[in-house]
């Protein structure tokens, strides 16, 4: 089933408390705010007026970066994730980048695949959990 969905440009503020509570609910507020989050473009996925998921990106040089994507436990299974997605490959598109990329949690490569995205060999573990880096050529 996909729900229909209102994507758009959300502050910071906004995207850490989602990364938060889906990424590391564990952890204090602060291990979710990233260096670079005054210079990335972050994009929320908005249903029923609540925010659903998110995802930031950074142009990278020719690449775009995109870290952090994430979907609430309630939203999830409901194709926001894919949608979000497809959004930010156009973005990478409109923005005429050779290819996107990320550094993904090994557990969730399987969605990755979906889209096309291949890792590249590396692999390292923070935090307990096992990450690859991926990318898909535009």
């Amino acid at each position: 089933m996909e729900t229909n969905l209102n994507i758009e440009q959300i502050t910071p503020e906004l995207v850490w408390t989602v990364r938060h509570e889906v990424l590391y609910p564990d952890l204090g507020i602060e291990a979710v705010k990233l260096e670079d989050d005054f210079i990335g473009t972050h994009f929320g996925a908005f249903t029923d007026n609540k925010l659903a998921g998110v995802v930031s990106v950074y142009e990278d040089g020719d690449k775009l970066l995109f870290r952090k994507f994430s979907v609430r436990g309630e939203f999830q299974n409901k194709k926001i994730g894919s949608q979000l997605m497809e959004y930010i490959l156009n973005h990478a598109k409109s923005l005429e980048k050779t290819a996107i990329w990320c550094n993904a949690r090994a557990s969730a490569l399987y969605f990755y695949k979906k889209f096309g995205f291949v890792p590249n060999g590396k692999t390292f573990t923070k935090n307990g959990i096992n990450f690859m880096t991926i990318e898909k050529e535009i």
